[in-house]
């Protein structure tokens, strides 16, 4: 898989819009935009930081499954089918190419 690795920080702009950005502010991730539900940008800003963990998110659900993978037998049956869903969604999300290189400011 694909991404650029994390962390990510939140650069808030000023002007209505928040860049997420690698650590190093050399890759741009995504940048928000005004809603217009959220005039004072609460959401927004939420939105934003919430993006900005996605790196992290992203390891943990990889070590959740790890540990699932390993310790699935000591599980009741019901929670192992729940387990079993929860890998599917993991495996499906890590083979997707949604987590593409977003190419740096020097490359565009």
């Amino acid at each position: 898989m694909k991404y650029s690795k994390g962390p990510w920080k939140v650069l808030i702009n000023g002007d209505q819009s928040e860049a997420i950005c690698s650590s190093n502010g050399k890759t741009t991730i995504a940048i928000t935009r005004p809603l217009l539900n959220d005039p004072d940008g609460v959401q927004r800003i939420a939105n934003a930081k919430l993006i900005g963990q996605a790196p992290e998110m992203l390891e943990a659900i990889i070590k959740t499954e790890d540990w699932l993978v390993k310790n699935i037998g000591f599980l009741n049956p019901e929670t192992r089918k729940t387990i079993v869903r929860l890998t599917r969604i993991i495996h499906d999300v890590k083979a997707t190419n949604k987590f593409s290189e977003t190419p740096t400011n020097s490359q565009r």
